[in-house]
């Protein structure tokens, strides 16, 4: 069964500001490759999660945004 992770970063400064959230899924077939390269399927997630920001052209809030939690989702 494939593997979600959820990312959430903040927009703001304070708990009521804007929140961007991503949900990776990870194949079953990748789950092998990522625990053989020393790292956790958060870590990835955080990593695939800013270049999804990136690629939607939230650059310029980007630099505004905090990282709140890299989560395996239920």
């Amino acid at each position: 069964m494939p593997s979600i992770t959820r990312v959430e970063f903040s927009v703001g400064p304070s708990l009521k500001s804007l929140r961007v959230v991503v949900l990776i899924e990870f194949p079953d077939e990748m789950l092998p490759q990522i625990k053989k390269g020393k790292t956790s399927s958060e870590v990835q997630a955080y990593r695939i999660a800013l270049e999804a920001i990136r690629a939607l052209h939230l650059g310029s809030v980007r630099g505004d945004m905090t990282f709140i939690s890299s989560t395996p989702a239920k």
